[in-house]
């Protein structure tokens, strides 16, 4: 065999190669994938009218976020909520008990390939008052979107806002870059 059968058969090998990989990627494998992104953060009076006539007004928060599914694959979007608990890895992560804090309620929804969704999450700013959570142990203020993908594997989208507060931190800030689906999970781990 001369040298040039040699490069013949080494183009073709390659060429080969090059085939199947690409095969691979263009029908069989398919990832899931999603970006979370706060958008923006802003405030509002709440009247809460009681029994006795009298009136509270706490104040509102309202985050509003984008979700990106970014893979390709169809996600369904189980759940949206935020927590107060420990540890910024969120509760299928940790074996420390997180609070569910009280917001409006997301409906669960499927979220196609290559599309946006905006997410809106609104809650008063007064809910650590009357001792219910303690805010020394429970020091993390999360964002969790439990996400569901159509390869039946199970994520959790978790955004660290704790150091989000009534002012800043500024656009620069990583507060404000997005957070990806990351690793397939399963409770109290990575698959």
């Amino acid at each position: 065999m001369g040298l040039e059968d040699k490069l013949t058969l080494l183009i073709a090998g390659g060429a080969l190669f090059i085939s199947v990989v690409s095969l691979y990627f263009s029908t069989l494998h398919k990832p899931a994938g999603a970006v979370l992104n706060l958008v923006e953060r802003t405030f509002s009076p709440s009247t809460i009218r009681l029994a006795d006539r009298k009136q509270i007004s706490p104040q509102m928060r309202h985050l509003v976020y984008t979700l990106s599914n970014t893979g390709s694959r169809t996600l369904f979007i189980r759940s949206v909520c935020l927590l107060r608990g420990p540890n910024a890895l969120g509760y299928y992560h940790s074996y420390e008990p997180f609070h569910v804090v009280k917001t409006n309620h997301i409906e669960p929804f499927v979220l196609p390939k290559d599309e946006v969704r905006m997410l809106q999450i609104d809650h008063t700013t007064d809910y650590l008052n009357g001792g219910l959570i303690d805010k020394e142990k429970n020091h993390k203020e999360l964002i969790s979107v439990e996400v569901i993908g159509a390869n039946g594997h199970r994520y959790l989208v978790v955004h660290d806002i704790s150091r989000l507060g009534s002012t800043g931190p500024e656009i620069h800030d990583p507060i404000w870059d997005g957070v990806t689906l990351g690793r397939p999970v399963r409770e109290n781990g990575y698959v």
